[in-house]
């Protein structure tokens, strides 16, 4: 009898066609929940360890690696929100199970949520178990044929948005990426801003300046604008103490406008210290003292017998002297000095090498030896003598040894 029954056609002995298990679906179902939610927290927690690793990158300036480790990022973005998709198909089945059991036919109700995760366990069954089984269980029930055609016609059956970010290979749009920058550098306090894609150029690693090709002088980077690091302002001809003798004429004619005394005005900032500024004045404000080793030492431009004139835009004088504005100011302040230097008139020119003095005493009379004096200017000015004072040369520093030498001479001539 069973021979004869197995002999029947429509009725095999043994068949190798998969079976639709009910249970078995159901179980893989609720495991993909769970499933999908650690695979969601899992690639969250490293994606806040990638922003961060892209903020540090722009604070050291190095945006070219922010750029590819945001393309990652953008990827696993998409890769989260195909996992939030699949998992609402899933809980969608889940709560319309009873549809799938009792139907034989696909119905629309679970349509698309069965479409979804059969294309989902072809594609990431390797990755993810359960979609594997649920590829297997769906196939059974529906047939073989219509899970090719899911397959082999998946634009026809899947949301557009989640086929896209399930199998799309194009990398991400700069907007895209400037936008994931912006964002990062934002949330956390870097600041950054997006550079032309022409200003593009290779930095050195150690010195942080733009570097040409080998073997090519700075400057040279094709497409890259001077290195604005490379090129030097022209100090301002400030008040320095050698400036001050640039106002002097040495072949000024006595009582001619060159020779009288000519006010040199200048601003120095000093950081008022402990011992405040390392300056002596006297009731006037004139500088009496620069103290060694201070701040007014080493800004190199203040000298003893300077004025100081005002103290951060207010004017002193006897009745409001320095001390009384600076004692306001907290140690490590700045302060900006206007002082007044008087220059020397044109007896400084006494400086001069002794053989150039020797030439002007010996013709006192004539002006034509002076090497600042114009043809024109002598002819406008009348020639003078020049006055004995003005020509006289300071007389060497006599040590005590030879003062004492001195005076003996003169006790023995007594």
């Amino acid at each position: 009898r069973v021979q004869a029954r197995a002999a029947l056609p429509g009725h095999p002995m043994f068949s190798s066609k998969p079976k639709f298990d009910a249970n078995k679906c159901k179980v893989n179902l609720k495991m993909l929940v769970n499933r999908f939610q650690l695979l969601t927290q899992k690639k969250a927690n490293l994606a806040k360890q990638q922003k961060r690793q892209v903020a540090l990158l722009l604070r050291d300036d190095k945006e070219a690696n922010a750029r590819i480790l945001v393309e990652h990022i953008i990827r696993e973005d998409y890769t989260l929100e195909s996992y939030e998709l699949l998992r609402q198909y899933d809980e969608q089945l889940l709560a319309r199970f009873n549809v799938v059991v009792t139907e034989a036919e696909l119905r629309p109700e679970v349509a698309e949520a069965v479409c979804a995760l059969l294309y989902a366990g072809w594609l990431m069954g390797n990755d993810v178990p359960e979609l594997k089984e649920l590829n297997k269980q769906f196939t059974a029930k529906y047939g073989v044929p219509y899970a090719q055609e899911v397959v082999n016609s998946k634009e026809k059956y899947l949301n557009h948005r989640l086929l896209r970010m399930l199998t799309s290979t194009q990398v991400p749009d700069p907007s895209v990426v400037e936008m994931y920058l912006c964002e990062i550098a934002k949330a956390y306090g870097v600041e950054w801003k997006p550079r032309p894609a022409a200003s593009a150029q290779p930095y050195s690693s150690t010195i942080g300046m733009p570097l040409p090709l080998p073997g090519m002088p700075v400057g040279d980077t094709p497409g890259a604008p001077p290195a604005a690091g490379l090129l030097v302002a022209p100090m301002p001809m400030t008040a320095q103490p050698e400036t001050a003798t640039a106002t002097i004429n040495f072949g000024a004619l006595p009582g001619s406008a060159a020779s009288a005394a000519t006010p040199l005005v200048f601003n120095v900032a000093l950081v008022k210290g402990a011992h405040g500024f390392g300056m002596t004045l006297d009731p006037e404000n004139v500088v009496q003292l620069v103290k060694p080793d201070s701040e007014a030492e080493r800004s190199g431009m203040i000298q003893e017998g300077d004025r100081v004139l005002a103290l951060n835009g207010t004017a002193v004088s006897y009745e409001l002297p320095v001390k009384s504005v600076a004692i306001d100011l907290d140690d490590g302040a700045i302060a900006n000095f206007s002082l007044m230097r008087i220059a020397p008139p044109a007896e400084s020119h006494t400086h001069l090498a002794p053989s150039h003095t020797a030439a002007v005493v010996a013709q006192p009379s004539t002006v034509a030896v002076l090497p600042a004096v114009d043809a024109s200017s002598v002819a406008a000015v009348p020639a003078a003598p020049l006055q004995p004072a003005v020509l006289a040369v300071a007389a060497p520093v006599e040590s005590e040894d030879d003062a004492l030498l001195r005076r003996l001479e003169q006790l023995k001539r007594s």
